[in-house]
């Protein structure tokens, strides 16, 4: 299996636009600690996803957040989300549904949290963005979605792994929206990802 071609061309344009970034990232997983994630979530990963982590399984500790500041997490995070997510559902989501919204409508279900989505990106901050394997009406099995602490109105930022690979890939040719910060921190528009995305999704459909 080779790795998305989006995710190489990132790699190469992060590391070649940032070159701190360079042996930022982990080697690749074991395609064992794949089958056991999917076991976890009983769900097939996406091959994009697969063969992302077979190449490179997150970023390492002192990275600063490889994707625009997010964090790529690796296998062994991830599955301690899912933990802490599962814990809070079993605890019941009585009044954390009230306020959810989706963007689009009916694309995502207007809840707190749920087993069927799977982080992969986070802001230490207890937001993440994350594939939904198990969306709204209107939605798309696999499609990326926010969520977390502070999201309770999640957005539909691409319909598949892929497709979100190929927008991170695009968005990074935005010279002018690129912003270097503090602590080989960079981000785009200046703004937390996650609020980024969600403006250049208003944008997109004004």
């Amino acid at each position: 299996m080779n790795a998305p071609a989006y995710w190489l061309n990132f790699k190469q344009k992060l590391e070649t636009k940032f070159p701190f970034f360079r042996n930022k990232l982990n080697p690749g997983a074991a395609i064992a600690e794949i089958e056991s994630l999917e076991h976890k979530i009983q769900e097939t990963l996406p091959e994009s996803f697969i063969n992302l982590y077979l190449e490179n399984n997150g970023e390492t500790e002192d990275a600063h957040g490889y994707i625009f500041g997010l964090k790529l997490l690796p296998l062994t995070e991830i599955n301690l989300e899912l933990e802490g997510w599962n814990t809070i559902i079993d605890h019941g989501l009585e009044g954390l549904n009230d306020f959810c919204e989706s963007r689009p409508d009916g694309a995502i279900k207007c809840i707190y949290a749920s087993r069927k989505w799977l982080p992969f990106l986070y802001d230490w901050g207890g937001n993440h963005i994350g594939i939904d394997f198990d969306p709204g009406i209107a939605g798309k099995r696999g499609q990326i979605i926010n969520f977390g602490r502070d999201e309770d109105i999640k957005y539909v930022f691409a319909e598949s792994f892929e497709k979100f690979l190929d927008r991170i890939c695009s968005l990074l040719d935005r010279t002018d929206d690129i912003c270097l910060g503090e602590d080989d921190h960079y981000s785009f528009r200046g703004s937390h990802f996650t609020d980024a995305l969600k403006e250049l999704s208003a944008e997109e459909h004004a």
